[in-house]
């Protein structure tokens, strides 16, 4: 398996608000999937792509995991309606459809839930940061950190609490 494009500050983060019973809705397939796959419960994955989709179901195929795990093929992300009430979700999705994943992750987000929003330090996704800071609480900084992946060192990980 490619190696996640996630800082480990971000994997830290999001492995101690999930357990085994979470339900995660990810926006975006990749690496990220099967690496959520051995932690929670439930996770529905959303992917616009046809070619990440398939990548991620092998990947899913590939471990072996108790969690119920789908990867949803959708033409725009941010119009999926999940069913249940995540836990957590990560927006991670189309540059484009970020801003209507936050809103809409935000809005299926349960009670205490977290949503995670990488690459937050892009000027294109300002509206979607601004959005959740007036919604969201307890903010963190999820930094890139000497030995994290090289590919993300430029990047910036927000998450609220909800």
């Amino acid at each position: 398996m490619s190696q996640i494009c996630l800082n480990k500050s971000v994997l830290k983060f999001m492995a101690s608000v999930i357990d085994s019973d979470s339900y995660v809705l990810e926006y975006g397939a990749g690496f990220s999937t099967p690496w959520f796959a051995k932690r929670c419960g439930v996770l529905v994955s959303v992917e616009h792509d046809p070619k990440w989709a398939q990548i991620a179901e092998l990947e899913l195929v590939k471990i072996k995991s108790s969690c119920f795990s789908s990867v949803e093929r959708v033409d725009h992300v941010e119009s999926f309606i999940p069913s249940g009430i995540p836990d957590l979700v990560l927006v991670d999705c189309l540059e484009s459809a970020r801003l209507g994943a936050a809103i809409a992750g935000w809005g299926a987000l349960g009670d205490d839930g977290w949503i995670v929003f990488d690459d937050a330090q892009r000027p294109v996704h300002e509206k979607a940061v601004k959005f959740l800071d007036t919604v969201g609480s307890d903010r963190v900084e999820l930094v890139w950190k000497e030995g994290d992946v090289p590919t993300a060192k430029d990047r910036l990980t927000l998450a609220w609490k909800k």
